[in-house]
């Protein structure tokens, strides 16, 4: 539900400022199915389709803008700006979205959760490599670059290399032998229900 509400919150202002007035122009031109092949349609569309692809066009053919990104070390960089970049990428495909399946979307609920997550992911990367370039602990900078990575995979598709299990297994080695200075001196609670040893 939340997923879907963080969704319906970034597709609102593109709804109201690009769809809603195709919408009206439909309604007053009495079109339920519209065809842009039909020389009707697309006339009685005109003014509403042109700033919509004018917009479209402009995300579709120009690079995306240069995000100004405070200088990161090493890994947190490429990863920062490969968020900036995706976010903005995630503009057209929502959009398209939108356009592909217009009322019709409100009944695509795993189609929405699904574009929620990987927008909730690409800033969960984004801020997660500026919190931690911004940090002294090369712990916490290994464990940004791990989760980074794991959510690019997750967003991509593709599969971890060797070098990202090698790094994962010198992480996890760090904090076990208390390389953590985050969590030094902490004393762990009791347990308070402890399992027997039977």
């Amino acid at each position: 539900m939340l997923a879907m509400g963080f969704f319906k919150s970034l597709v609102k202002h593109h709804g109201v400022q690009f769809f809603e007035p195709i919408g009206k122009m439909l309604q007053a031109a009495g079109i339920r199915k519209p065809n842009m092949l039909n020389p009707a349609h697309a006339w009685a569309l005109k003014d509403a389709l042109l700033p919509y692809g004018k917009w479209l066009l402009g995300r579709k053919l120009l690079p995306p803008a240069k995000a100004e990104l405070p200088p990161l070390p090493g890994s947190l960089a490429g990863h920062a700006e490969y968020a900036a970049d995706a976010l903005q990428r995630c503009a057209v495909e929502i959009s398209t979205t939108m356009s592909k399946h217009q009322l019709k979307l409100a009944d695509r609920q795993c189609r929405m959760s699904e574009l929620s997550q990987r927008v909730q992911d690409t800033v969960t990367i984004l801020c997660v490599s500026l919190y931690a370039g911004g940090q002294n602990d090369e712990v916490v900078r290994a464990a940004a670059d791990i989760l980074c990575q794991d959510l690019t995979r997750k967003l991509t598709g593709q599969r971890p290399t060797d070098r990202y299990f090698r790094a994962a297994s010198q992480l996890g080695e760090t904090i076990a032998e208390g390389g953590f200075r985050s969590i030094a001196g902490l004393a762990p609670d009791e347990i308070l229900m402890p399992y027997d040893d039977k």
